[in-house]
């Protein structure tokens, strides 16, 4: 585990590995990719969870049934538990690269959709939900950067909004560079997560600096306006079109919750449950969601009216045409389109609040829009 921790990192300050024969597969494409990300250590922790997962260990290395408590002061010691010592399990290059190979071609892009904060927190939701990265769309180099940037908050211009929606200015310096989330801070701004955390955990955190703290103070739910997203999931969107609008539902989703909301996720297929976005792990959901129904985007609207919110609707260019959208003023609703590459389509406003993104829309052109959206400001571009 060390030594996977080791090569999932930088590699200019990896010290000697506990086993040099694992040295062979520093080249390996899965951890050069996964060095890439330059996590901290608590967020690989879930990559080596998904390496070493298959390994048979022996009987005897298992935990006991006792409480983890009982088992914690050998654990801490480095000795085994629940058994006889004997000779310690060894996971050697043959194996380790066998499990590489076998990682699913999209299991990295699943944890960047989590996020590092999110496995730090719980490095056992990617093994939880590791059988969904087989269900991801294509995802290209420009679309991971874009969302890797959303957990963390590292795009200006969705932090600006993000205080702008709960109703505060932004702060100068700090609002256009930094992100909302630190691994300093006091005791007050600690997230709320790792307040109930049992004292050793809570210790060893803070020890590996992987306690998070907001950088802005916890705002009220209820300073947000509440919100619903409604996306086409149908055969239509499948491609190119479905990672243009996937990509800015995850924009606006990580920077609501940042803003303390909590928005609800609907799908244009009104057989699919509506889904309240409360957790990192549920993105997967926003993710893989599909239906091969036609999209009655009327129906969808209607059920998320219903609910109070103010709603986003996300579908393919022609399907809004072809359904033609209510064309007088709704207040309560704003329409997010794109198009099919190389379809030569001069957008054509299907209502009043109309947004529409080119089939390759840049990081800069959909950072931007999720923060018209987050603040409200969504006439027709």
């Amino acid at each position: 585990m060390a030594d996977l921790l080791a090569m999932t990192g930088d590699p200019s300050s990896r010290g000697m590995l506990n086993d040099s024969g694992l040295a062979e597969l520093d080249g390996h494409p899965f951890l050069r990719r996964a060095a890439g990300l330059k996590w901290p250590p608590a967020a690989r922790a879930a990559v080596v969870g998904l390496i070493t997962a298959q390994f048979e260990h022996p009987e005897r290395f298992a935990l006991p049934a006792a409480h983890l408590d009982a088992a914690a002061p050998a654990l801490r010691a480095g000795r085994a538990v629940g058994g006889d010592p004997g000779r310690k399990p060894r996971m050697g290059s043959a194996e380790v690269r066998a499990a590489l190979d076998a990682m699913p071609e999209r299991i990295l892009d699943l944890l960047i959709i989590l996020g590092p904060e999110a496995l730090s927190a719980d490095p056992a939701m990617a093994l939880r939900l590791s059988s969904l990265s087989d269900r991801l769309p294509e995802l290209p180099p420009e679309a991971l950067t874009v969302l890797g940037g959303a957990a963390a908050g590292a795009n200006p211009a969705t932090n600006r909004a993000v205080l702008a929606v709960a109703g505060r200015p932004a702060a100068g310096d700090v609002a256009r560079t930094d992100p909302l989330l630190d691994r300093h801070g006091p005791p007050h701004r600690l997230i709320h997560s790792h307040l109930g955390l049992p004292g050793p955990v809570h210790q060893a955190l803070a020890v590996t600096e992987g306690l998070l703290y907001r950088r802005i103070p916890g705002i009220p739910p209820s300073e947000c306006e509440p919100t619903a997203l409604v996306l086409d999931v149908s055969p239509a969107t499948y491609g190119p079109v479905e990672v243009v609008l996937r990509s800015l539902v995850h924009l606006v989703v990580n920077a609501l919750w940042k803003a303390g909301a909590e928005p609800l996720f609907l799908t244009a297929d009104p057989s699919l449950p509506a889904v309240v976005l409360t957790r990192p792990g549920q993105l997967a959901h926003v993710w893989t969601a599909r239906s091969l129904a036609p999209p009655d985007l009327h129906a969808a609207t209607a059920e998320a009216h219903a609910t109070g919110r103010s709603v986003v609707l996300l579908t393919h260019l022609q399907t809004a045409l072809a359904q033609r959208l209510p064309g007088t003023a709704e207040p309560h609703l704003t329409v997010v389109t794109t198009q099919t590459p190389g379809m030569p389509v001069t957008p054509v406003p299907t209502h009043p609040r109309h947004h529409h993104l080119g089939a390759l829309p840049t990081a800069d052109e959909l950072v931007a829009l999720a923060a018209v959206l987050l603040t409200g400001d969504r006439g027709t571009t």
